[in-house]
């Protein structure tokens, strides 16, 4: 058995592992934020229990999807490898785009953060929760526009993809043909082997 076919069998075990401890961590963080801050740390109570929300939608997602990324000859893929990864077409694009949806809400969060202690800090009125609560949905309403556009950008036909299930049969991590999306084909792209390595590890955070 060669290195990549024992990565191949231990990457579940890891990913839910990895998965689970990041459960505990965001539960210990909220019980700590809600019982042990005094009152100068009290104001940011909010934000450290919306990141820790944010966080397990996302880890949510990504254990039940278990989504991937590869790129093979300018075409990149996104796979479902978990437990929903045999849904077929195109519900599993509504998946895939429900996963692009939760990991997109952890990138808005980092600058709405920032705008909560900014105004906790710097203005002479701070934003109340009623601004907070429409500057924050107008971004998940923007993300889910956003995400739902996918239906023209990504390639959900199964017909059309079973032409292209010979290029992830390449990838060794792949044993059993996954259900996938193509995302964007760049035509002219000659490397039949393109790898993108932040956009898997981007794939795999949880």
């Amino acid at each position: 058995m060669s290195w990549q076919d024992t990565a191949t069998d231990l990457l579940p075990y890891y990913e839910y592992t990895m998965g689970f401890f990041s459960y505990a961590l965001n539960i210990l963080v909220i019980y700590l934020a809600k019982t042990q801050m005094h009152k100068r740390t009290a104001e940011y109570r909010t934000i450290i229990l919306l990141n820790c929300a944010v966080d397990l939608i996302f880890n949510t997602f990504n254990l039940l999807t278990r989504t991937a990324c590869d790129i093979k000859e300018g075409n990149i893929f996104v796979l479902s490898t978990g437990p929903l990864g045999d849904v077929p077409q195109p519900y599993a694009a509504m998946i895939t785009f429900s996963w692009l949806w939760a990991l997109l809400l952890t990138v808005v969060t980092v600058p709405i953060q920032f705008l909560y202690r900014y105004s906790q800090i710097c203005l002479t009125t701070p934003i109340t929760t009623r601004q907070y609560v429409l500057i924050y949905g107008g971004f998940i309403l923007a993300l889910a526009l956003h995400c739902a556009a996918g239906v023209v950008v990504f390639e959900t036909d199964p017909e059309v993809l079973k032409g292209y299930e010979h290029l992830i049969r390449e990838n060794p991590i792949f044993k059993d043909m996954p259900v996938f999306t193509l995302g964007i084909k760049l035509k002219g792209t000659e490397d039949d082997n393109i790898k993108n390595p932040a956009v898997v590890a981007m794939s795999r955070l949880g």
